[in-house]
């Protein structure tokens, strides 16, 4: 995953995006910088988060009522269920408005709920929901520490299916709805020698993906 590379430049995003260097060192930034790289063989995302561990030990253990560490045997799995319904990729219409991406994305379950529920795309009361197809899974691939901060690398598998009139959103909402002064960026590259980047914030977690991706040829 050309890890060592990764590190170079996330030092010079890290500058870019935060212009804040100089804060105390009790106090950790609230940040989360990331790295989308497409791979056209596979049409999969290569994605690395990286977040104070802090942070996400104290998100996992409010969402299951128990202690959640690093060192935790089932971290790898709590994580990524975690990351997923944090940090994904949507298919939607592009005909709604703002207001109404927001309204159906703020309600979302975690994938992997839904896929212990019936594949039915209505709740109980009638409401339609969004299918499962026009969402993105995660993978664990692994993590490793760096100067107090924690990397979590994993791959992003596209949603299945999309809208005729479809549009692919980015939805990056870690720590968005515990943490005020919280702000997250992620670089996307998606062709070699080409590169763009997004920026969220409480308010901002959803942003279209206008990034065009090479496909590989048949």
């Amino acid at each position: 995953m050309r890890i060592a590379n990764r590190i170079c430049f996330f030092v010079g995003l890290l500058w870019i995006a935060l212009g804040w260097v100089g804060a105390q060192a009790s106090h950790p930034f609230h940040v989360c910088i990331g790295q989308m790289r497409h791979n056209a063989e596979s049409g999969t995302w290569e994605v690395s988060l990286r977040m104070h561990p802090r942070d996400l030990e104290l998100a996992l253990s409010d969402l299951h009522k128990e202690s959640v560490a690093r060192e935790s045997e089932n971290f790898s799995k709590v994580a990524v269920d975690f990351l997923e319904n944090q940090f994904f990729l949507i298919s939607l219409s592009e005909t709604l408005s703002a207001k109404e991406i927001a309204e159906q994305i703020s309600g979302l379950e975690p994938m992997r709920s839904l896929e212990r529920k019936s594949n039915s795309s209505s709740d109980t009361d009638g409401k339609r929901k969004l299918p499962r197809e026009s969402r993105s899974t995660l993978q664990w691939v692994g993590m490793e520490s760096e100067r107090g901060w924690l990397w979590i690398h994993m791959e992003l598998v596209p949603p299945a299916s999309a809208p005729s009139d479809g549009k692919l959103y980015l939805v990056h909402r870690i720590f968005l709805d515990r943490i005020e002064m919280q702000e997250n960026s992620v670089a996307i590259l998606h062709a070699p020698g080409s590169r763009g980047s997004l920026q969220f914030k409480k308010g901002e977690s959803i942003k279209p993906l206008t990034v065009p991706v090479e496909v590989a040829p048949n």
